[in-house]
C-alpha cells in the first residue's frame, strides 16, 4: 500500500516543479516516498528526465528506495522537495 494508515500523523510535503509551481500535499508520514514520486509523474514530470531533491541537506530522493516511507527519509513533519530536470 502507497498511503499510509489515515490514523498517522500527516506530513506537509511541499512541491517545487521545474515550471514554478508549488503544491503542498498532506499525506500520512507512513505513506511511501512512491506516493510523492507517482503524484510528480501524474502532473507530467516523467521520472526518466527528472529527479527529486532536497534543498538542504542535498539529497536525490529519486536515488533512495522509494518504497520507504516518508518518515523514514526525513520528510517528516513538513518538507520541501524539487523536481529537476535530469
Amino acid at each position: 500500500m502507497i498511503l499510509g494508515s489515515k490514523e498517522d500523523p500527516l506530513s506537509s510535503i511541499m512541491i517545487r516543479f521545474p515550471d514554478g509551481n508549488r503544491v503542498t500535499k498532506e499525506i500520512p508520514c507512513s505513506s511511501q516516498f512512491l506516493a510523492i514520486v507517482e503524484y510528480v509523474k501524474s502532473e507530467g514530470f516523467d521520472m526518466d528526465k527528472h529527479k527529486i531533491v532536497t534543498n538542504f541537506p542535498r539529497r536525490i530522493l529519486t536515488d533512495l528506495d522509494t518504497k520507504q516511507t516518508l518518515k523514514e527519509l526525513g520528510l517528516f513533519p513538513k518538507e520541501m522537495v524539487i523536481v529537476q530536470k535530469k
